[in-house]
C-alpha cells in the first residue's frame, strides 16, 4: 500500500468487497465520517478458493469421501465379525470351517441355498451362510420419505431402481428376493450384482428382512434347530441395525447461536418467521427512482398492495410489482440494472419456497381446509418448519408433531418434505423484530426498537487489529477462507491508516 501524499485523516471510510478468491479495499477519505469526498488508496488481494476450480467442489471433499468410506467399511467388518462370535456361539459353524484369516470358508452358491431354503431343510452350515449372505449384503434402508423427492442423482437412481425390484417381485409371483434373483433368467441371467456405476439390482432391506423371516419360518417347519424366536431376533437386529443420521439434539450441537439471542439456536430457514423476516427487509429496502433521479421508499399504501404477494404466486417478479401499483414507466427501481438487450424487471423480488412447498403438500393431499387454517398461525408453521429442518426420520417427526397436537393426516402428508438450511437469527430475536418490521422499519432501525446492537461487533486487541477468527464460528471452508483473508487485509489497512472511525462498507459475493 502506498501512502498518499495528503494528511490522512482518520475519519477514513474503509470499502471491502469480499469473495472467494479476492478482497477488494478501498480507503476513501471522509473528514465528518459521513461524506466520502476523495479515494486514498485501494487495491485488491486474491489468493486460492477454498475449493477445486474444475468441479468447484470443496478441497475437504476428497478427504471426507475417504474418511466416510473408511467408516463405513470399519462398520461392516465389525457387524461380520459381531455375526461371525454369533455363529459359532449358535454351532452353526466351528473353528476349523475358518480360514487362516479367520474368514469362513464358504463354497456354495448362496443365491441357489436362498431359494432351496423355501423348499428343503438347510444343513447347519448351508443356514450359516444363507444368513451371511443376507446381512452382509444387506441392500438399502431409507428412514425418510423425503428421500423420495431427493435431488441427488445416486440416490434417486437407488429409488427408481428399489421401486422396480419391489414390482418385479411382487409381479413376478417370487416368493423372496433370494428366489427372485436365483430363478428369474430374464432380469438376473447375466448377473446378479451391480457393475460399477449401476444401480439397476439394488435390493429394499426391508425385503431382505421379510426373505429372511421367512427363511427362518419355512426352516422351523422344516425342523432346522437354530431357528428359535431368540436367534432370529439377534441376525434381524444385525440386518436391519443403522447409525441415525445427524438429527435432533445432536444436530442442534453442530448449529449456530443466534447473532443476538446468545443462548438460543438459529432458526429454520423455512420458518414462516424467517422467510417473512426476509420478504418484510427487502419490501422496507425497496427503493424507487423517479425521473428526477430521486429516490423514494413506498408508500404505506403501495406497501400494503404489494404484501401479501409472495403468498399469492410463488414468485414475485419486479415487473409484477410495477404492474399491480401502476407505476410510470419513468420510475425506475433501484439495485436492477437495466439494459436494452434485456428486461431487469423480470428479475425475482422474493420466492417463499418453504410456505408454498407447504401449501402445495396439503392441499394435494386433500388439507386444503386444514392448510386454510394453518397458515393463519404463524407458530404452527414455525413448528412444522422445525420438525421438518431438525429431525431427520420420520418417527422423530411424527412424535414431535403428535405432541405438538398436529393431527396424524398433516403429519403423514408432510412426511416426504425435507429442509435443511438455517436462518442467523432464532425465533426469539425473529419475533422481537417483526412488529417493527411490520411497521415498515427498516432492518437496522427495527433492531434500535427491539433492543439489538445491529452493527457487526469488531473485536479487536490492544493493537487495534482484528483477533484471528475461530474455525468453530464459521463451518464453510470457503467462506472461512475468505473471511480469513479479509482479516489480513483490514489488518494491514489499520496499521497504515489507524482503526476507521466509521462503519465499514461491505460486498460480498456470492459463492
Amino acid at each position: 500500500m502506498n501512502t498518499s501524499d495528503k494528511e490522512i485523516s482518520r475519519q477514513y471510510v474503509l470499502g471491502l468487497d469480499i469473495g472467494i478468491a479476492s478482497t477488494g479495499w478501498a480507503v476513501l477519505n471522509s473528514d465528518d465520517g459521513s461524506t466520502v469526498d476523495g479515494i486514498i488508496d485501494l487495491g485488491v488481494r486474491t489468493f486460492e478458493r477454498g475449493e477445486t476450480a474444475k468441479e468447484g467442489e470443496s478441497l475437504n471433499l476428497a478427504r471426507r469421501l475417504a474418511r466416510g468410506t473408511r467408516r463405513r467399511l470399519r462398520r461392516r467388518a465389525h457387524r461380520m465379525l459381531r455375526l461371525k462370535r454369533l455363529l459359532l456361539r449358535e454351532g452353526l459353524i466351528k473353528h476349523d470351517q475358518l480360514d487362516t484369516s479367520g474368514n469362513i470358508k464358504f463354497s456354495a452358491d448362496p443365491w441357489r441355498l436362498r431359494s432351496d431354503g423355501l423348499d428343503r431343510l438347510l444343513t447347519p452350515f448351508e443356514w450359516a451362510e444363507v444368513i451371511y449372505h443376507i446381512i452382509k449384503h444387506r441392500g438399502y434402508l431409507s428412514t425418510r420419505k423425503a428421500d423420495k423427492n431427493t435431488s441427488d442423482d445416486d440416490t434417486g437412481k437407488v429409488l427408481v431402481a428399489l421401486k422396480y425390484m419391489n414390482e418385479r417381485l411382487q409381479n413376478g409371483g417370487w416368493r423372496s428376493i433370494g428366489e427372485m434373483a436365483y430363478k428369474d433368467d430374464v432380469e438376473f441371467g447375466h448377473s446378479i450384482r451391480n457393475k460399477q456405476g449401476d444401480y439397476r439390482h439394488c435390493f429394499d432391506r426391508k425385503m431382505l428382512m421379510k426373505e429372511l423371516q421367512l427363511l427362518a419360518v419355512k426352516q422351523r417347519e422344516y425342523g432346522n434347530p437354530h431357528t428359535d424366536d431368540a436367534f432370529v431376533d439377534q441376525i434381524t437386529t444385525l440386518l436391519m441395525q443403522q447409525r441415525p443420521a445427524l438429527s435432533g439434539k445432536n444436530l442442534l450441537k453442530m448449529l449456530g447461536k443466534c447473532t443476538f439471542e446468545k443462548h438460543e439456536y438459529r432458526a429454520p430457514r423455512s420458518s414462516y418467521s424467517a422467510e417473512r423476516f426476509v420478504w418484510l427487509t427487502k419490501l422496507n429496502n425497496l427503493r424507487l427512482l423517479n425521473s428526477d433521479r430521486t429516490r423514494r421508499a413506498l408508500t404505506a399504501a403501495e406497501r400494503r398492495t404489494i404484501i401479501d404477494m409472495p403468498y399469492e404466486r410463488s414468485t414475485v417478479k419486479y415487473a409484477q410489482v410495477r404492474k399491480i401499483l401502476d407505476l410510470p414507466d419513468d420510475v425506475l427501481f433501484v439495485g436492477l440494472r437495466y439494459r436494452d438487450d434485456k428486461n431487469a424487471e423480470n428479475e425475482k423480488l422474493i420466492e417463499l419456497k418453504s410456505w408454498h412447498k407447504l401449501k402445495k403438500t396439503l392441499t394435494d393431499a386433500g388439507l386444503k381446509t386444514e392448510w386454510q387454517g394453518i397458515a393463519t398461525r404463524p407458530d404452527e408453521l414455525d413448528k412444522l418448519a422445525y420438525a421438518l429442518s431438525v429431525f431427520k426420520d420420520d418417527k422423530e417427526i411424527t412424535d414431535y408433531l403428535r405432541a405438538e397436537g398436529f393431527d396424524d393426516a398433516i403429519i403423514d402428508a408432510l412426511l416426504p418434505v425435507s429442509f435443511s438450511k438455517f436462518s442467523h437469527l432464532s425465533l426469539l430475536a425473529l419475533r422481537k423484530l417483526m412488529p417493527h418490521l411490520e411497521a415498515g422499519m427498516r432492518y437496522d432501525e427495527a433492531c434500535t426498537e427491539a433492543g439489538y446492537d445491529h452493527s457487526l461487533p469488531v473485536n479487536i486487541d490492544q493493537s487495534e487489529l482484528l483477533p484471528p477468527i475461530n474455525p468453530e464460528d464459521v463451518r464453510n471452508p470457503v467462506v472461512l477462507r475468505s473471511l480469513t483473508q479479509a482479516r489480513k487485509v483490514i489488518n494491514a489497512i489499520v496499521r497504515e491508516y489507524g482503526q476507521p472511525k466509521v462503519d465499514p462498507i461491505v460486498k460480498t459475493k456470492s459463492t
